[in-house]
C-alpha cells in the first residue's frame, strides 16, 4: 500500500493510485484547482492546431471567438472558422407573389439541407423547383486577436506537477516519499509560495532529442549524483519552454530521461542519455525575459499561420481543379489549365487580403 504524497492519509495499492503519486481525490482537486487553468489557457492553440487528446478526442470548439460582417464565428479544430448559428429568414414578397427565403450557412451543402426542412413546412421539396437562384458570399475571416495569459502561481503548480508526475515514473515510491521532493510536494499544494525554482525558461540549453515535430511536447528529468540536484524541463508546443528544481537533496544516481510526444499525430517518445554538470550550468542565470515570452508565443502563432495558408490553398487548388478539370472530358487541355491557374491565383488573391465575393449561383447544381 502506498501514501498519497498529498494529502499524507489517504492508501492506495500500488499500480492503482495516479502514477503511483496521490489518491483519486487529490487527482481531481489538483486537476480542478490548477491543471484546469493551464489547460484552458492551452486549449486555443491545441484548437488551432487541430490536435486531439491522449483519448483522441478532438480539441474543442473555441465558440463567438470573431464576429465578422454582423455574424459570430467559432474556431473549430485545426483552425476551421464556422458560423456560430445558421441563420434562416421568411420574409413575405408582394412583388414576387409570394415568400423569399433567406439562408445564412458555412456552404451550399448546409444552405441546401437546411433549405429542404423549410420547404417540408410547406409541403414541397427541391425537387419541386428546376432552378434556385442564390448568392454565394465568400468571406476570409480577418486577423483574430486572442488575449491568452500564460503563467502565474496555478498553472506553475500545474507544470510543476506535471514535472513531479513524470519523475515519479523513473523512479521507486519509497524514492518519491523519501522527503527530497517535500518543497515541491508543498509548492504544489499550494503550502509554498516562496519556492521560486520555476522559471519560463529562455536560457537553459534544452537537450536537442527527443524532437518529433515543430510542435511537440517534451518533458525531461535530469538529477545530479554530484551535485545532488534533480531538475525537470518541459517544452510545450514545441516553443513555450519552463524548467524548474525540483530538488536540491537528490541522493540518487545521475539519471537523464525524456519522452516526446507529437500532438497532432499521436506519435511517441522516449530516450535515456548522460547527465553532465554542463546541464545545470546555466539554472542560476535564469530570468524572465517578458520581449523573449512573446517572441515563443509569436513563433507558435507563425506556425498555425503556415499550416493555415498551406491548408487553404490545398482546398483553393482541389477546387479548381474539380470546377474545371474533373468531369470535363478524358484529356486535360490548355485551356483546363489556364482557367484552373487564374482561379487559383485569384481565390490567393483574395485570400491574403482578406477580400469578400459575392457569385450568383443555381444552388440546385452546385451539389
Amino acid at each position: 500500500m502506498l501514501t498519497c504524497i498529498y494529502c499524507d492519509s489517504e492508501e492506495f495499492e500500488s499500480g492503482k493510485g495516479s502514477k503511483n503519486i496521490c489518491c483519486q481525490t487529490c487527482n481531481n482537486k489538483y486537476g480542478d484547482e490548477i491543471d484546469e487553468k493551464l489547460s484552458k489557457e492551452l486549449s486555443f492553440f491545441s484548437t488551432m492546431l487541430g490536435i486531439t487528446t491522449g483519448r483522441n478526442k478532438s480539441a474543442p470548439t473555441q465558440n463567438r471567438i470573431v464576429s465578422h460582417s454582423g455574424k459570430n464565428y467559432d474556431i473549430s479544430s485545426g483552425g476551421s472558422f464556422k458560423l456560430s448559428k445558421a441563420d434562416v429568414k421568411i420574409t413575405d414578397r408582394d412583388d414576387l407573389n409570394g415568400q423569399e427565403i433567406s439562408i445564412t450557412a458555412d456552404n451550399e451543402k448546409q444552405a441546401l439541407n437546411i433549405l429542404n426542412q423549410v420547404l417540408e413546412k410547406f409541403n414541397k421539396s427541391i425537387d419541386d423547383f428546376q432552378s434556385l437562384d442564390a448568392k454565394s458570399v465568400r468571406s476570409y475571416i480577418p486577423t483574430v486577436h486572442q488575449r491568452i495569459s500564460l503563467g502565474g502561481e496555478k498553472q506553475h503548480r500545474s507544470i510543476v506537477k506535471m514535472m513531479l508526475t513524470y519523475a515519479a515514473t523513473l523512479m521507486s515510491p519509497e524514492r518519491l516519499r523519501s522527503g527530497c521532493f517535500s518543497e515541491v510536494i508543498e509548492y504544489i499544494k499550494g503550502n509554498n509560495p516562496s519556492y521560486d525554482g520555476i522559471q519560463f525558461d529562455t536560457v537553459t540549453t534544452f537537450p536537442e532529442e527527443p524532437t518529433l515535430d515543430v510542435v511537440n511536447h517534451r518533458i525531461f528529468f535530469i538529477a545530479s549524483e554530484s551535485l545532488k540536484l534533480a531538475v525537470g524541463l518541459i517544452e510545450i508546443y514545441g516553443k513555450l519552454r519552463f524548467s524548474a528544481v525540483l530538488s536540491d537533496e537528490w541522493e540518487g544516481v545521475s539519471l537523464g530521461k525524456a519522452y516526446a510526444v507529437d500532438p497532432v499525430s499521436g506519435h511517441q517518445d522516449n530516450i535515456e542519455f548522460n547527465v553532465t554538470d554542463e546541464l545545470f550550468s546555466s539554472l542560476s542565470e535564469r530570468y524572465l525575459d517578458v520581449n523573449s515570452y512573446k517572441n515563443s508565443i509569436g513563433q507558435l502563432i507563425e506556425v498555425f499561420q503556415k499550416r493555415q495558408t498551406d491548408e487553404v490553398i490545398s482546398k483553393i487548388s482541389k477546387k479548381a481543379i474539380d470546377r474545371h478539370m474533373v468531369g470535363k472530358g478524358e484529356y486535360i487541355t490548355k485551356e483546363m489549365i489556364a482557367q484552373v491557374s487564374q482561379e487559383i491565383a485569384l481565390e490567393f488573391v483574395r485570400f491574403s487580403e482578406r477580400l469578400e465575393t459575392i457569385e450568383d449561383i443555381d444552388l440546385k447544381n452546385e451539389i
